[in-house]
């Protein structure tokens, strides 16, 4: 059990509509825009192997077939950065 309880989050997708900017992350679209819940991240417990996790790298690009990434330019230089956080930090020293 995590020290105060489950935490949870939603994936909440905003679907776009023909003219909605995808390029310029400070547009806002209106609350009008349909959204899907595409499900609920639940976690009750750490990790029981910490060092198999932090060998892991999230890279938001990574997508599958059928998905496509937005043309928003820090979607995809986060794929670099995010690369780069790992090699720094899978090279530091643990206590």
């Amino acid at each position: 059990m995590l020290q105060r309880g489950t935490a949870s989050w939603s994936l909440v997708f905003t679907l776009a509509e023909p003219g909605d900017p995808t390029d310029d992350v400070t547009a806002r679209w209106p609350d009008s825009r349909e959204t899907v819940t595409a499900g609920t991240l639940r976690l009750d417990s750490a990790a029981e192997d910490q060092a198999a996790l932090d060998a892991t790298v999230f890279d938001p690009a990574g997508v599958v077939p059928g998905i496509e990434l937005s043309d928003d330019p820090i979607l995809h230089f986060r794929s670099q950065v995010y690369g780069e956080s790992f090699t720094r930090r899978t090279r530091e020293e643990r206590p």
